[in-house]
C-alpha cells in the first residue's frame, strides 16, 4: 500500500519536461500561478525547477533513452498520484457497498454485488 499522505505539499500538476531531449522537469508559473501556453515568455512567467537529468559524456544511447523515459514518468507523477487516490476512493466505495448491504442478509447480497459492479463500471473501461 502506498502512503500518499507523504506527498502532501508537492508541486501540483502540470509539470513540463519540454522536448524529448530536454534534460529538465519544471513547473511553469505566471505571476505565481499555473502558467498556460499563452503566458510563456511574458513578463511574470518563470520556470520553477523540479528535477534535472544528468547526462555524462559517453552515455550510451540505450541509457539516454531510459533516462528520457524516466523523465516522462517523473513529469507525470502528480497525475499518477491523483489516479491512485481516485481509484482508492472507488475501491473504498465498493467495499462499503458490499459491506453495508451484506448486513441486510442473503437477500440483499445480489443488490450489493450489482451496486459494486455499477460503481466499478463507472471508472474502469471494460470493453
Amino acid at each position: 500500500m502506498i502512503d500518499t499522505d507523504k506527498y502532501e505539499g508537492h508541486t501540483p500538476a502540470p509539470w513540463d519536461c519540454g522536448s524529448e531531449e530536454g534534460l529538465g522537469i519544471w513547473k511553469g508559473l505566471f505571476n505565481g500561478v499555473c502558467a498556460t501556453p499563452d503566458n510563456y515568455g511574458k513578463k511574470g512567467y518563470e520556470e520553477r525547477p523540479i528535477a534535472r537529468m544528468h547526462i555524462t559524456e559517453g552515455t550510451a544511447e540505450s541509457d539516454f533513452n531510459r533516462m528520457m523515459g524516466d523523465k516522462q514518468l517523473m513529469a507525470d507523477a502528480p497525475l499518477l498520484l491523483e489516479e491512485v487516490k481516485r481509484l482508492s476512493r472507488v475501491l473504498h466505495a465498493v467495499v462499503v457497498d458490499l459491506t453495508v448491504t451484506n448486513i441486510g442478509g442473503p437477500d440483499s447480497q445480489g443488490a450489493a454485488v450489482k451496486a459494486a459492479l455499477n460503481t466499478l463500471s463507472e471508472v474502469i473501461d471494460v470493453d
